[in-house]
C-alpha cells in the first residue's frame, strides 16, 4: 500500500498490470478494493489498512479479505476513515447469479469518507473524495474549484493571446480614427485616348510579363509590382489624410474642441463648461475694447444709466437689455451666476474681514460661481480675487477698475511692500501698480484672472452691473466690509433696484456687525416714512459666509419697485 506525499491527485493518473496478473489476471467485485489500496490514492491510515492488516496476522479475522461484502459490512461497525465501492458495475448489471441483463461497465466508483458513530441514530458519513477505476486505471475526481479555476485560466490565456495579436492591428488617421483595415484607394481607370498610349502600355505589359519557365523572373515581377502598388497607396493615403486635416481646420479652427476645459491648480482641477462659443466670446471682448477705446477721458456728467428691455424677443427667445451703451443678451438657457462684490481696497485692523473674503472666494469655487470685483490687488479685494483664480482659474476672475486707480511704474525700480493698511495723513494713490510700458486696457493675469481697465468711475460701475445682469440664476451682489466707495457702491445698485432698473439681490456680509449702522440708518428710515416698509427689505444682510449664495438665489424683488420704463421718457 502506497501513499503520495506532496502530489496532486487530482493530476495524477495510476495503473498497475502487475498486480491486476498476480489477482487473477482481471479485476472483479472482490479485488477491486485491493487492487485500489496499491495505488497512490490509498491512504495507509484509514480503516481499511488497519484491518487488512489485523486479517493477515490474526486467523479469526481473515475470514474478512475472503469477499468484498464481508470486508466493507466490517468496516461499517468501525469508526474513522475508510474506502467504500459505491457502485459495482458487475452488480448493477447482474440479473441473476448466471446471465446478465446488459453489458457491464468497466467502470467502478470508490469514495473516501469518514464515518462518526452516533448512539441510536444512522452513522454520519462525510465523503472526502470520490475515484473513479476505469478498467485497470485509477483517476481522482477534481473538486468543483479545481474545474472551474482551469476554465477561467484556459479563458484568460486564450484572451491573452487573442489580445496580444489584436493590440497592433488597429490603424489611427485623421480621417478615421482607428480602423483595423485602412480604406484602399479606388482604382482609377484612364480612358484611352490614343493609338499611341495603346501600344506603350501594351509594350511595356509585353516587357514586364515573365518569361514562362523562369523562375526568378517571375518573383522579380511580383515584388516590383507589389512595391509599387503599396507605394501609390501610401502616397494617396498620406494626400487624403492632409486633404481632411486642412477641411477641418478650415471649419472647425476657431472652436473649442474640449467644451468642458479644466481649470484651476494641480491638487484642485475643476471642470468649467463655457457658457458662450469662442466667437462669440471674441466678439463680446471687441466690443467691450472698443467701447472703452472710444469713452472720453474725461469724466462724464454722473447720472442714471439708461434701460431699455425689448418688448419682442431676439431670435432663440432671448431679449436684450439696454443700459447706457451697453448691451446685454440674456438667453433661455442656464447660465452661470456672476456675483459683483463691493469691498474695501485695504484689508482693515481685523482679520475677521480678510477671512471672510477668502471663505467667500471658496463658497464661488464649490458653487462654480464666477466673481466681478472693483480689479483691485490688495486688501479685501486682492484677497478674494487671490484665491478664486488660485481654485477655479483666471477665468473665474474679473476685475473692472479706473485707469486712475492704476499705476504705472517703471520696470526697472524697486518695488515696495504695502501692507494694505491705511496711513495717518496719507490720501488714496492707487489700488494696482502695472508697468509703464504695458498700455492695454485687458490683462489677462493668472494671479488676478482678467482685468478691464475703464476710463471713469462711472463707466467702471456700469460695466460691472453689466456682467451681473449678463449671469445666471443666483447673479447679485455682495459687499463686504469697506469704505466711502463701499458703501457708494452698495447704495447705488440698491437704489437701481428700488428705481426698477435690476432685480437681483444685493446682500451684505455682516462680519462682526460691520454693517450694524447701516441697517439702523434703513430701518430709522422706514420709521419716519422716507423708505416703505418692503424697499426696506431690498438690501439685505447675512452674518455667515454660507448664507451668501443661498439668500441670492432666493432673493425676491420688492412689490413696491418703482414701475418705470427707462430710456423711453
Amino acid at each position: 500500500m502506497d501513499q503520495s506525499q506532496d502530489v496532486n491527485l487530482e493530476e495524477l493518473f495510476w495503473r498497475s498490470p502487475q498486480h491486476v496478473q498476480m489477482m487473477g489476471g482481471f479485476l472483479h467485485s472482490n479485488n477491486i478494493i485491493f487492487y485500489f489500496a496499491e495505488s497512490p490514492f490509498f491512504d495507509a491510515t484509514s480503516n481499511n489498512a488497519s484491518l487488512a492488516i489485523q486479517a493477515n496476522y490474526n486467523e479469526a479475522l481473515r475470514h474478512f479479505l475472503e469477499t468484498r461484502e464481508v470486508f466493507e459490512g466490517r468496516l461499517k461497525t468501525m469508526q474513522g476513515l475508510e474506502f467504500m465501492v459505491t457502485y459495482d458495475p458487475l452488480q448493477d448489471a447482474a440479473q441473476s447469479d448466471t446471465e446478465f441483463a446488459h453489458t457491464p461497465s468497466n467502470i467502478w466508483v470508490i469514495r473516501k469518507q469518514l464515518r462518526q458513530k452516533r448512539p441510536g441514530k444512522e452513522d454520519d458519513v462525510v465523503v472526502l473524495s470520490t475515484y473513479y477505476v476505469v478498467g485497470d486505471a485509477v483517476y481522482m475526481a477534481p473538486a468543483v474549484s479545481s474545474v472551474v479555476g482551469n476554465r477561467i485560466l484556459s479563458a484568460v490565456t486564450s484572451l491573452t493571446k487573442l489580445l496580444t495579436v489584436a493590440s497592433p492591428l488597429p490603424i489611427f488617421t485623421p480621417s478615421y480614427g482607428h480602423v483595423y483595415m485602412p480604406p484602399g484607394p479606388k482604382a482609377v481607370d484612364a480612358p484611352q485616348t490614343t493609338t499611341t498610349t495603346t501600344s506603350q502600355s501594351s509594350q511595356q505589359s509585353k516587357e514586364l510579363t515573365p518569361v514562362p519557365d523562369s523562375q526568378s523572373s517571375a518573383k522579380t515581377f511580383l515584388t516590383t509590382t507589389s512595391t509599387t502598388s503599396n507605394a501609390k497607396d501610401t502616397s494617396y493615403q498620406h494626400t487624403r489624410n492632409l486633404m481632411e486635416a486642412m477641411n477641418l481646420l478650415s471649419r472647425y479652427g476657431d472652436e473649442f474642441m474640449d467644451e468642458t476645459p479644466l481649470s484651476g491648480e494641480p491638487g484642485s482641477f475643476i471642470l468649467s463648461k463655457a457658457n458662450e462659443s469662442t466667437t462669440a466670446a471674441r466678439r463680446v471682448a471687441k466690443t467691450t475694447t472698443t467701447t472703452n477705446m472710444h469713452a472720453p477721458a474725461v469724466p462724464r456728467k454722473t447720472g442714471t444709466p439708461s434701460v431699455t428691455e425689448s418688448s419682442t424677443p431676439a431670435k432663440g427667445g432671448d431679449s436684450t437689455i439696454q443700459i447706457a451703451n451697453m448691451t446685454v443678451t440674456t438667453g433661455q438657457q442656464t447660465k452661470q451666476a456672476v456675483v459683483c462684490v463691493f469691498c474695501g481696497s485695504v484689508g482693515g485692523n481685523n482679520p475677521a474681514h480678510l477671512e471672510a473674503a477668502v471663505a467667500l472666494a471658496r463658497a464661488f469655487h464649490e458653487q462654480n460661481v464666477h466673481l466681478v470685483y472693483g480689479g483691485g490687488t490688495h486688501g479685501l479685494m486682492g484677497a478674494v480675487a487671490r484665491e478664486l483664480v488660485r481654485l477655479s482659474g483666471p477665468k473665474a476672475v474679473h476685475g473692472i477698475i479706473p485707469k486712475a486707480l492704476v499705476k504705472f511704474k517703471d520696470g526697472q525700480q524697486q518695488q515696495q511692500q504695502e501692507d494694505g493698511k491705511v496711513h495717518e495723513g496719507a490720501g488714496k494713490t492707487h489700488e494696482r501698480t502695472v508697468q509703464e510700458t504695458d498700455k492695454r486696457t485687458e490683462l489677462n493675469e493668472t494671479e488676478y484672472g482678467l482685468t478691464t481697465i475703464v476710463p471713469d468711475m462711472h463707466t467702471r460701475k456700469r460695466l460691472m452691473a453689466t456682467k451681473v445682469l449678463e449671469g445666471g440664476p443666483g447673479s447679485g451682489f455682495v459687499s463686504l466690509a469697506g469704505g466711502f466707495g463701499t458703501i457708494e457702491e452698495v447704495m447705488e445698485m440698491t437704489t437701481w433696484n428700488q428705481l426698477g432698473i435690476h432685480t437681483v439681490g444685493i446682500v451684505l456680509l455682516n462680519i462682526n456687525g460691520y454693517w450694524d449702522g447701516v441697517l439702523e440708518w434703513i430701518q430709522n428710515a422706514v420709521r419716519e416714512g422716507f423708505i416703505s416698509q418692503a424697499n426696506g427689505e431690498i438690501l439685505v444682510q447675512v452674518q455667515q459666509v454660507k448664507d451668501v449664495l443661498p439668500k441670492l438665489r432666493e432673493y425676491t424683488a420688492s412689490v413696491d419697485r418703482f414701475q418705470l420704463t427707462w430710456g423711453q421718457e
